[in-house]
């Protein structure tokens, strides 16, 4: 069990992310245009192009201890990632973009400054998202979860920190500071997980 909680912890956590970028969002100037644009724009597009890049955790675990077999990995990790990233690139591409707003999700166009920079940011997130994944891939494989699930609770202490800066300080444009400080908070939560690997690899980590 000692093995499994960290896991089931990160996991819970993660989870709950949406809880506090919802109160980031809720606290903003425009307020009612930024929980649409957050629910439409992050929550359709964005968890659905990054959700190829989560099964990179079962993968790093189990073709992690071949070396050939994890070179492979990491290569398919690098293009799948760019293909992800490249594909919401394209959707910055105004008559696409366009489309997306009218045909698809039929966003009012007083929403679509707002909308525009939340689909900016959205290409970001699948790197993040597959870095985070491989690195917990690694740290899984090694039998070292508890970084994991520490990893975790940084993230999770950074998006309260936000929370609770946004009751003081309201955001102009909610939806795309919820989405930027979830994005942020993923990368020091990554580098958190790197350090933690590096110093693993070494012998010298916790876990």
């Amino acid at each position: 069990m000692r093995f499994s909680w960290p896991l089931i912890i990160s996991m819970v956590l993660w989870t709950s992310s949406g809880f506090f970028i919802n109160a980031i969002v809720g606290h903003s100037l425009d307020r009612d245009a930024a929980i649409a644009i957050t629910g439409v724009i992050y929550a359709s597009i964005g968890w659905f192009m990054a959700a190829p890049a989560k099964p990179l955790m079962q993968m790093v675990m189990v073709y992690g201890d071949d070396q050939d077999m994890a070179g492979k990995v990491r290569v398919f990790a690098a293009q799948l990632t760019a293909v992800l990233t490249g594909i919401l690139l394209l959707l910055n591409i105004p008559f696409v973009r366009e489309y997306i707003f009218t045909v698809v999700f039929h966003i009012d166009p007083i929403y679509w400054p707002v909308a525009e920079n939340v689909l900016w940011l959205i290409p970001f997130y699948p790197f993040v998202i597959a870095l985070r994944a491989y690195l917990q891939g690694e740290l899984v494989r090694l039998e070292s979860t508890r970084p994991v699930s520490t990893a975790a609770g940084i993230r999770m202490l950074l998006l309260a920190i936000s929370v609770f800066i946004s009751l003081n300080l309201t955001f102009q444009n909610g939806a795309f500071a919820g989405v930027l400080i979830l994005i942020v908070s993923i990368v020091i939560e990554n580098a958190f997980l790197y350090y933690t690997l590096q110093k693993r690899t070494e012998g010298k980590a916790f876990g």
